[in-house]
């Protein structure tokens, strides 16, 4: 299997005696900003929206990137999220959740999913930045129950778990083990929503000692929508189509999707790509 190989290769590095060179710096690029219907809604009128959003992480010398350790992705002004929205007449929450006793193991219910992706990685040994080992990863976003995830299985740092993003290995497409999902806040960002995360070292950064693993490039499309939800407007209660994402604006005509990227050495980067809409 191929993480012998990799296991093999840190072998022969340790054998040679090479030891870390200067890396590169990193490169980012928004690959993918659509958020549909491109005829947004207002705060009064919201519309359920559709986002598709992807990205890439590259280095000015061609070799393995440095790993990125925490981000946040921003939709744009004009997006909301819906994750603690009620039914104005049971006081129940409009969406499934799925708790932390069963995002642990990566078995979510399939009506507390939220969309889906593929995440391309690079895995290599962490003195030889010339090691480019691919790791493909299916992704599954799924609703969670907002409660803090422990800080103690995410590096020390606190988030809330608003969502999952559920990571596993693609047979024959990824040589290392990985079955887990990480736990997602739903945050304000630059005045819309964002999702904001951190990697945490084992089994993402660092999957097997002295081995690092660098996410080069994801995909992903999220969308929700549920009909007949009681929603209050002013006085009255009136049954619509909710989205778990909905748009209720449209900033100069466009949705800023923007990417914050930190790396192992604290840089923090940013990127973005705007899809057109129209007021």
């Amino acid at each position: 299997m191929r993480k012998f190989a990799i296991a093999a290769a840190l072998a022969v590095t340790a054998s040679l005696g090479i030891t870390a060179a200067a890396q590169a710096a990193n490169t980012y690029r928004v690959s993918l900003a659509r958020v549909t219907p491109v005829n947004a809604g207002t705060p009064s009128n919201p519309k359920p929206a559709r986002i598709g959003f992807g990205y890439q992480v590259g280095s000015t010398d061609g070799t393995r990137p440095a790993v990125t350790t925490d981000y946040i992705i921003g939709f744009g002004a004009g997006i909301r999220a819906t994750h603690n929205v009620r039914d104005a007449r049971t006081g129940r929450k409009i969406w499934p959740q799925c708790p932390q006793r069963l995002a642990s193991t990566n078995s979510c219910p399939s009506a507390t999913k939220l969309g889906s992706g593929v995440v391309n990685n690079l895995a290599g040994s962490a003195t030889n930045p010339n090691d480019k080992i691919p790791c493909r990863l299916n992704l599954n976003v799924f609703i969670g129950d907002g409660r803090l995830f422990p800080p103690s299985q995410n590096d020390g740092k606190r988030v809330d778990a608003d969502l999952w993003l559920g990571l596993k290995s693609v047979p024959g497409a990824c040589p290392l083990t990985v079955d887990a999902a990480l736990p997602a806040a739903l945050v304000r960002y630059r005045g819309g929503t964002a999702l904001a995360f951190h990697v945490p070292r084992v089994p993402f950064q660092q999957p097997l000692p002295g081995v690092e693993n660098s996410v080069v490039e994801v995909t992903s499309s999220v969308f929700k929508s549920k009909t007949g939800v009681n929603t209050r407007v002013g006085r009255r209660i009136v049954r619509r189509t909710r989205g778990f994402f909905e748009t209720i604006g449209c900033a100069r005509r466009n949705h800023r999707v923007e990417v914050q990227f930190t790396n192992t050495t604290g840089q923090t980067s940013t990127a973005f790509a705007n899809s057109a809409c129209q007021p």
